[in-house]
């Protein structure tokens, strides 16, 4: 069986990843695989269906160059959201932290079953979250597994136990690929200038209506 894990790079992708390779095999273990496995825009179709069943696709793609047929076939697809802002620092770091690149800050979903999360709710209500989410998938597992999961899925656990040794090429000496995995964490990095032009393009950009709406900060701050 198929499942989508979907959101905007450094979202919470390989958080979520983990949490529902979990859940689906009802097992408190290590996934000895990475996201990138099962990555379409990483890998080739033949690649892909080698993954073994219950099978977590994940994207970082819009939603226009997902399969056509997602709807069709009634693929259970969670969207997971965080914050731009510290989407945004997130993703500069990691940049910053990949031998290839020398990053500097200032540079139709049709009806398929869709689940959305949000990366400050998963930090801050970690239980009410997980059992949206089993709701959602429709399986049946007991409390003290929901927890279990939830202890391995933590952030020190994942940040000393995911990173391969087949993918420490990719990055500089001694960058975390986990590396904080906090809300609010923007303020540490952002000028009082760069947040003003932040909100700034994002207003201009971002319509007032839309249905996604974001919290900063630990204490439910909107900017």
């Amino acid at each position: 069986m198929n499942y989508i894990c979907s959101s905007y790079m450094w979202a919470g992708t390989n958080w979520v990843f983990e949490v529902l390779m979990m859940l689906l095999r009802r097992k408190v273990e290590r996934v000895d695989i990475t996201k990138l496995v099962t990555m379409i825009e990483a890998q080739g179709a033949e690649d892909v269906d080698k993954a073994s069943s219950p099978r977590v696709i994940n994207s970082h793609l819009p939603p226009r160059f997902l399969p056509k047929d997602l709807a069709q076939k009634k693929i259970k697809t969670m969207l997971c959201l965080r914050n731009p802002k510290d989407t945004a620092v997130s993703f500069f770091n990691h940049m910053r932290g990949m031998k290839m690149y020398n990053y500097v800050l200032e540079d139709v979903i049709e009806a398929m079953p869709l689940h959305v999360m949000y990366f400050l709710d998963l930090k801050m209500n970690g239980m009410k979250e997980m059992e949206r989410l089993v709701t959602f998938l429709e399986i049946d597992i007991s409390d003290s597994l929901k927890r279990d999961i939830l202890d391995m899925c933590g952030f020190e656990k994942m940040a000393a136990e995911k990173i391969t040794k087949k993918e420490e090429w990719l990055f500089n000496e001694n960058f975390r690929f986990f590396r904080k995995g906090e809300v609010g964490d923007w303020k540490n990095w952002f000028t009082l200038e760069q947040k003003e032009y932040f909100d700034s393009e994002w207003n201009t950009q971002i319509r007032a209506d839309t249905i996604f709406q974001f919290k900063y900060t630990h204490n439910l701050e909107n900017s």
